[in-house]
């Protein structure tokens, strides 16, 4: 009761009154596609950066990275509304969500309302969720649905929705694994149909350069877990983890426990495999039985939010759905112990998380409680799992071992090349204070090098003299790009409209105009002045 109270007099209205983050990242993306912007440049966060500022959205920072471009079509029938007004239906919707879920769940399952309602109370990531405006409610449902369907052997359907699933985050595509483990056609098609619309959507409506930078740039970097900083540990994964461990960085990484980037390469791929492997050989191919197939659903989605190289607090809210299903069959076996280790366990991992402070060295080990708790959780299903049926029953398959086998050997090699001069260019690196999320667009201008700097307050013009790095004032606007012509330095400052003036912001500017260059005399300067997307390119003495 208090954690219902404190998400209806708390987190709510915090959600109703703010952007806060991450829902103006979809917003945004699908307000450009339907007001027919050229789209291909989405990914490029200066870029979107801009556009946010000229449609007057109220949010410091914009970025779409890393999630798929599909994802931002969720919100697209929202975006005929301002940001916060469409949050403000983005909310209502979710909260809908969440009770036909738990209507699923109680279908699903024999827990009584009062249980599952318990379940959902205690995700402390349902409020973050609720808060940030993030789809993983839509998430949960979606998978829920599909469980739903598979036990009531509607193959086909339950395929389908985990390829939907899929489009919106990359990690339920897994579920096909387990299809074909369990040898299962109709599954295994309905997946690659489900997952193929979303792919045909996609293309559609931003076309084939945004979805080729995400296939080839973001999606990449997001399975080796260098979608965002990779040395974080606040994120509680094993990438962040083994990155910290073994993976010297300059600046977010000068003390790693030992610098030896192909221990990442091999334990990566290795660690992740032994923890996804049980719960897909413990599978039983072209058998049905209800129990046990939640059992195998709970165990698989459980290894998944293990293994992910991107862990956010409200990734979490999925968590509902393996909780119940194991609860479920434990409410048969009367096993009241297990039950308050399994809540104990769903709540700590709700909770708990990682932190960023200290970390060096192997004192990483133990700034990082959520991924253990997500592994006990694994193995408490893996332990359910073995137990069901008759003793003995459960053959492991040699042949899924040696396939098992040369996928982790394959996604070793992988990330041994990956990892091949990667850090290469760290000696030429100019030195940036740790309040500096991104430094881009260096500009030599006599002795100082001008850059702009991305905070946790937007985006600001920096300039690096021999001193120290001063940075221009904070502002309602962005300061996007810099360009030095001889004695006087521009900047492109972003607001309603870009504007190309001097730095020192003395003198009128260029309306409606951006991404300043001159020429090597310093006679002529060239800018971008955009329409839709689309830019053409200007010039004057």
């Amino acid at each position: 009761m208090l954690l219902v109270t404190y998400l209806g007099v708390r987190t709510l209205p915090r959600a109703w009154r703010t952007l806060n983050t991450d829902f103006q990242d979809y917003y945004l993306t699908a307000r450009l596609a339907r007001e027919h912007y050229d789209t291909s440049r989405v990914y490029e966060w200066i870029w979107l950066q801009r556009q946010k500022d000229h449609f007057g959205i109220d949010q410091r920072i914009v970025a779409m990275v890393p999630t798929t471009p599909f994802s931002a079509l969720v919100v697209w029938p929202l975006t005929s509304k301002p940001a916060l007004s469409a949050k403000h239906y983005w909310l209502v919707i979710n909260i809908g969500l969440l009770i036909v879920t738990i209507v699923i769940l109680r279908a699903l399952t024999h827990l009584p309302w009062r249980r599952i309602a318990l379940v959902a109370a205690l995700s402390a990531p349902l409020q973050v969720n609720f808060l940030l405006g993030q789809y993983y409610i839509l998430l949960l449902f979606l998978l829920t649905l599909a469980c739903w369907l598979y036990i009531r052997q509607q193959e086909f359907l339950a395929g389908v929705l985990i390829g939907l699933a899929s489009g919106l985050k990359i990690f339920p595509i897994l579920f096909l694994v387990y299809f074909i483990r369990k040898k299962d056609l109709k599954a295994i098609v309905g997946t690659i149909i489900g997952g193929a619309s979303t792919v045909l959507v996609s293309l559609f409506v931003f076309g084939w350069q945004l979805n080729r930078t995400y296939l080839t740039q973001v999606l990449p970097a997001a399975l080796h877990g260098e979608g965002l900083d990779p040395y974080n540990l606040s994120a509680a994964s094993l990438s962040s983890l083994l990155h910290r461990l073994f993976l010297y960085e300059p600046q977010l990484n000068p003390h790693p426990a030992i610098n030896i980037p192909w221990l990442f390469a091999f334990f990566h791929p290795l660690i992740q495999m032994a923890v996804i492997a049980p719960a897909l050989l413990l599978v039983r191919p072209k058998e049905h039985c209800p129990t046990r197939e939640r059992l195998e659903w709970a165990a698989v989605l459980l290894a998944i939010l293990a293994i992910s190289t991107s862990p956010a607090s409200y990734l979490f809210v999925l968590l509902i759905l393996p909780v119940c299903l194991i609860w479920d069959v434990l409410e048969r076996q009367e096993s009241q112990v297990s039950v308050a280790v399994l809540l104990f366990l769903y709540f700590a991992a709700g909770i708990v998380g990682g932190s960023n402070d200290g970390g060096a060295g192997w004192s990483a080990l133990i700034k990082v409680p959520r991924l253990y708790v997500l592994i006990l959780l694994c193995l408490f299903s893996y332990r359910l799992l073995r137990k069901q049926g008759p003793r003995g029953s459960i053959k492991l398959s040699l042949s899924w071992i040696a396939a098992l086998g040369i996928a982790m050997t394959l996604n070793i090699a992988f990330n041994v090349r990956h990892q091949r001069g990667l850090l290469s260019d760290s000696q030429w690196r100019i030195y940036t204070p740790k309040d500096v999320y991104k430094a881009a667009q260096p500009v030599v201008a006599g002795d100082t090098i001008l850059f702009i700097a991305l905070m946790h307050d937007g985006y600001h013009s920096a300039a690096d003299r021999l001193d120290a790095i001063h940075f221009s004032s904070p502002g309602p606007d962005d300061y996007l790009t810099v360009a030095s012509a001889g004695k006087e330095n521009l900047v492109e400052r972003a607001g309603s409209m870009s504007t190309v003036m001097p730095i020192d912001m003395d003198k009128d500017g260029i309306q409606e105009a951006e991404s300043p260059a001159v020429s090597a005399d310093g006679q002529w300067l060239a800018f971008l002045r955009e329409d839709h997307g689309r830019a053409r390119i200007c010039c004057m003495l």
